[in-house]
This record gives C-alpha cells, sequence and structure tokens, in this order.
C-alpha cells in the first residue's frame, strides 16, 4: 500500500472517503480483507516517487505521515497513545521502575 499511495501522487488525505476510493479502486483485494477482518486502515507517504528511466527515485522526501503512522500503530498495538504521560501515580510507579 505504501508504494501504491507515493505513486498516486497524493501527499495527503482530504477525508477518510478519498482513503476508502483509493483501497478499494487499486488494491481490491487488500479491501476485501480489511471489510472481512474489520480492520483499521491509515497511509503512509514517504513523498513523492517518480519512475526516472525505469527506476522508482524518491524525488521529495516527507516525513510528516512517519509521526502518524508510528503513533497509529503504538496505539493499535499498545492500547495507548505514545505520548501519553500517564497519570501521577503512573509517572510515580515507573519512576522507581527504572
Amino acid at each position: 500500500m505504501i508504494s501504491k499511495w507515493d505513486k498516486s501522487g497524493n501527499t495527503g488525505v482530504d477525508n477518510e472517503q478519498h482513503l476508502e476510493n483509493f483501497i478499494s479502486e487499486r488494491l481490491s483485494m487488500t479491501n476485501n480483507r480489511i471489510d472481512t477482518y474489520n480492520l483499521s486502515k491509515t497511509y503512509f507517504t514517504i513523498g513523492t516517487v517518480q519512475n526516472q528511466a525505469g527506476i522508482e527515485k524518491i524525488t521529495l522526501l516527507n516525513l510528516e505521515s512517519a509521526e502518524v503512522i508510528a503513533k497509529w500503530l503504538y496505539h493499535n498495538i499498545v492500547g495507548y497513545n505514545l505520548d501519553y504521560e500517564g497519570t501521577l501515580w503512573e509517572k510515580i510507579k515507573f519512576s522507581f521502575s527504572k
């Protein structure tokens, strides 16, 4: 999905429907799996990818979505936000465990 989004020429998502349309039109098998298992989805781009003499090259590097995807993955794996600072009790508890 990553390379296909980069190849789409889009550097962001206008709205949720924009992402839905992209996945259903260009990634039908992925879309079926997402729908079957009711999976979450987001986009990720590294910037602009262009084909130069048969070789795909990154011509504009943009890592803003890297933060978005990292936080999204962390939340989906761990169950809370990456920038969650914790309650006062959690801060005290973790300070003693270091």
